[in-house]
């Protein structure tokens, strides 16, 4: 604990309001469990594209370059 006071004390003052903010998130969230199998559906549910989704990239990709832009 005296690590930390010391180095606490060694911060600005906007340093020590983030450090105090940080602290408090940690306090707040302390009893929160995570949900492993809700994290999971979450994560199974992100979108994924397909080659098709893809291509579409490539083809504006392509009609781009061919993109002449106007002299001024």
């Amino acid at each position: 604990m005296d690590d930390f006071l010391f180095k606490y004390n060694q911060l600005d003052d906007s340093s020590k309001l983030v450090a105090l903010k940080f602290i408090d998130y940690l306090y707040k969230n302390k009893e929160k469990k995570i949900d492993l199998e809700e994290f999971k559906k979450k994560v199974l549910n992100f979108s994924v594209w397909t080659d098709e989704d893809i291509l579409v990239f490539d083809q504006n990709r392509e009609l781009f370059k061919q993109w002449v832009v106007a002299e001024w």
